[in-house]
C-alpha cells in the first residue's frame, strides 16, 4: 500500500498542472488554423469545441493533419512538422485568437490563448450548444479540412 501512496505522490497531476480557471463544457463548431514549419503551408480544420476556459480550449476533429499518426509517435511527428503558434475560430461568438498548440491527440489539440477571454463570453459559448445542432459551413468550404499555401 505505501508502495503506491509513493507512486501516486511522485506522479501526482497538480503539482505540474497548468490550469488557472475552470473548464466548461462546450459543443459547437470552431475552425483552428494551424501552420506548418517546414513548408509555407496551412491547413484551416473545421471541428467541434470539446470544451473552453478563459485561458483556452479543447478541439476535436477527424480532419487534424496528423490524424493518421501512430499515437506513440504523435508528440514527435506533430511538433517537428507544426509551429505551435495557430488561430482559433468560433464562427457562432465571432471570436478569433491567436493561440499555442500545447497538447495533442490523435483527433484533438488542446490550445492555451495568448490573451484570456472574458468569462461572460466563455460562459455565452459553452451555453450555446447543448445538444451540438449548431454546424458550420463555410462559404468557401475547398479552403478547409486541407493543407493549402500560404498567402
Amino acid at each position: 500500500m505505501d508502495i503506491i501512496r509513493e507512486r501516486l505522490a511522485v506522479s501526482t497531476p497538480a503539482e505540474h498542472e497548468r490550469r488557472l480557471h475552470a473548464r466548461l463544457d462546450a459543443n459547437c463548431p470552431v475552425v483552428l488554423e494551424i501552420y506548418l514549419s517546414e513548408t509555407p503551408q496551412y491547413a484551416s480544420v473545421i471541428g467541434r469545441l470539446i470544451n473552453i476556459s478563459l485561458g483556452g480550449c479543447l478541439i476535436l476533429s477527424e480532419h487534424l493533419p496528423w490524424r493518421n499518426v501512430e499515437p506513440s509517435n504523435i508528440d514527435e511527428i506533430v511538433y517537428s512538422t507544426i509551429e505551435t503558434t495557430c488561430k482559433v475560430y468560433l464562427p457562432w461568438s465571432n471570436l478569433l485568437r491567436i493561440a499555442t498548440i500545447r497538447r495533442v491527440g490523435v483527433f484533438t489539440a488542446a490550445v492555451e490563448f495568448d490573451r484570456p477571454i472574458s468569462e461572460k463570453l466563455v460562459e455565452k459559448i459553452a451555453g450555446m450548444e447543448q445538444r451540438g445542432a449548431r454546424t458550420f459551413k463555410p462559404r468557401n468550404p475547398w479552403k478547409y479540412n486541407r493543407i493549402l499555401p500560404r498567402k
